[in-house]
């Protein structure tokens, strides 16, 4: 099973470790129960690899890209800049919206969150929502 061992820490520091589940689903469902009760907010492992899988598994550059992305916020913000533009720029991407979350409504299933979240744009975005 390729989530075993899986190992599962809450908020408060609990560390659960599954070594052995009746298959993929059982190990799913106890993560989530222990998720529900633990305020909805836990750290779970799904799926521990050795590195010959990892190789086969991750797209060349993923991982480099990732950590540019993540320094470049971490830079911007400890530089006093907009985290939001440096990360653009250095993506070579674009804002879709900026705006200010007028309605939001979640609920919860079986450990699962979903929430629906209406905007109404500021700045350039004024006059818009999404």
């Amino acid at each position: 099973m390729a989530s075993i061992p899986n190992a599962i820490i809450t908020r408060w520091g609990d560390e659960i470790i599954i070594k052995n589940a009746v298959d993929e689903y059982r190990v799913d469902n106890i993560g989530r129960a222990i998720a529900v009760a633990s305020g909805r907010n836990a750290t779970i492992t799904m799926a521990p690899l050795s590195g010959a899988p990892l190789e086969r598994g991750v797209i060349p550059g993923y991982l480099p890209e990732a950590m540019l992305y993540g320094r470049t916020v971490r830079e911007a913000r400890e530089a006093g800049d907009d985290p939001i533009t440096a990360l653009i720029d250095v993506a070579g991407g674009y804002k879709l919206f900026r705006g200010i979350v007028t309605k939001s409504d979640e609920r919860g299933e079986r450990g699962f969150n979903w929430v629906e979240a209406k905007f109404r744009g500021v700045g350039d975005y004024h006059g818009r929502s999404y």
